[in-house]
């Protein structure tokens, strides 16, 4: 098996560190000098989409590709591998929320970190999101949600000291007091079944945690061939504020019916105006959308200490 380390030298828990972070993996092969393995550093957007998926699909021997990064990283990587049989995907915590690996607990994220546990352990497959060509690894949100994402990552983008869970609930907080948001009348099938109404926002989870404070879709497991789907009615701005809190705690069902939970496999939602989507954080607009979990998608190494009771 072969090695493949992507480094994003622009990521929250990367930056400043990227030589201690590359010596230490060099010190790591040179002591398993056995083991092939290659290190590239990321220099534009999709940089690591496209160089990774070069290099998978340019041997077909076996290739663990180990993410230093955050959401976008994780995104590129994961869309560059989804569905090839002979890759793996390792994630490492250094990205600003980590929404991913926090499913499996914050006291193993220090398992994560090691290189060495995450060289040897074993993988576990993993469902993804899947819209068209594209994939998402934790969510797909639409509406005020993402917008929410949209504005926090814009902000973020011009104030970088300011921590990005901060930015997120910043843009929330003013996406309410402005009333940015609005309901849209949607069209939306989901497994066949029609639930049209209107919303002010969609969140499709394939996992729990937005962040480590933040897990809306505690019934969400990345494994159980399903999404969590969580639709919010219209309600008044002052309603608006404690709903939204109390729903970002996994509290939805004391929401007073004002959000709704279901599941399913295939939904298609339809808007007469084009609206903000989030993959991942990573932010399309559009009218349309096709969404469906695709099952056992991605093969994710998994250190045993961190297998939490949900994975099979």
């Amino acid at each position: 098996m072969r090695h493949l380390f992507i480094i994003n030298t622009a990521a929250s828990g990367i930056k400043g560190n990227k030589n201690v972070l590359i010596q230490e993996i060099m010190r790591y092969f040179n002591a398993h000098s056995h083991i092939p393995f290659d290190i590239h550093e990321t220099h534009w957007v999709r940089d690591a989409w496209i160089y990774t998926r070069n290099y998978v699909t340019s041997t077909t021997e076996r290739v663990r590709v180990h993410c230093y990064g955050g959401s976008g990283t994780f995104f590129d990587v994961i869309n560059a591998v989804a569905g090839l049989a002979h890759c793996e995907v390792a994630l490492y915590p250094f990205g600003g929320s980590n929404e991913f690996l926090h499913y499996f607990g914050a006291q193993h994220l220090p398992t994560f970190e090691s290189i060495d546990m995450q060289v040897k352990s074993g993988t576990i497959p993993i469902d993804l999101l899947r819209t068209g060509t594209r994939y998402s690894l934790s969510y797909i949100n639409a509406g005020y949600e993402a917008q929410v994402i949209a504005d926090g990552n814009a902000l973020h983008n011009k104030f970088p000291y300011i921590p990005l869970m901060w930015c997120f609930m910043l843009s929330g907080a003013n996406n309410i007091f402005r009333r940015k948001y609005k309901p849209l009348p949607l069209k939306i099938e989901l497994d066949g079944k029609r639930l049209d109404s209107h919303y002010t926002s969609l969140y499709l989870a394939n996992t729990s945690h937005y962040s480590a404070e933040l897990f809306p879709a505690k019934e969400a497991h990345p494994n159980d061939g399903r999404m969590e789907i969580y639709l919010t009615t219209d309600m008044p701005r002052r309603k608006m504020t404690r709903t939204m809190l109390s729903y970002l705690r996994g509290n939805h069902l004391k929401t007073e019916n004002r959000i709704h939970h279901r599941q399913g496999t295939n939904i298609k939602i339809t808007s007469p105006e084009v609206m903000c989507f989030s993959y991942d954080g990573e932010v399309i607009y559009s009218k349309e959308m096709e969404i469906a979990v695709a099952p056992n998608a991605l093969q994710f190494v998994c250190p045993n200490a961190a297998r939490p009771g949900g994975t099979k």
